[in-house]
């Protein structure tokens, strides 16, 4: 009986190293796919598409359907009322969520030129976060592993 709870809370141990090394590589490839979109959302302003164009214009991101989804139905809400209303994926910081809702705010400016700014503002802050997204998830991601698997294992040795 010993021996199988050992085991149980040896491969817990390992699980959990490998849970937090898999969150860190989603996070990873969320902020990756929000520098992809900011991308898009440029090129679509410089062919001079509306807002809802826009936000359709990187079609692989729920958040920005729903976005373009919200503003044709309330239209003539405010962009900062716009941009809280919006359901933010769980894996964003809430610094990242503020430089997010900066940009979509800037998207509704009168002018190509002030749009432009704000992507282009954004865009130079998201380098940073992928940068240190990257560089989380290739260092802590697997020591995370590495100690799960040798702490199971000590925890193992240790209740036999």
């Amino acid at each position: 009986m010993q021996m199988i709870l050992a085991l149980t809370a040896s491969v817990a141990c390992a699980a959990l190293g490998t849970l937090y090394s898999r969150r860190l590589r989603d996070r990873d490839t969320l902020v990756r796919r929000w520098g992809e979109a900011l991308e898009s959302m440029e090129s679509a302003v410089l062919r001079g598409c509306d807002l809802v164009q826009v936000l359709l214009s990187f079609r692989e991101s729920v958040f920005l359907k729903q976005a373009a989804a919200r503003l044709d139905a309330c239209p003539t809400e405010s962009p900062a009322e716009w941009a809280a209303a919006l359901p933010w994926e769980e894996g964003l910081l809430p610094r990242e969520r503020e430089t997010l809702a900066q940009c979509l705010r800037g998207l509704t400016a009168p002018n190509q030129d002030m749009q432009l700014l704000s992507l282009r503002s954004a865009r130079r802050q998201w380098q940073d976060v992928m940068k240190e997204s990257r560089r989380a998830k290739d260092a802590w991601g697997t020591l995370a592993v590495k100690l799960g698997w040798l702490s199971g294992a000590a925890l193992f040795i240790l209740m036999c």
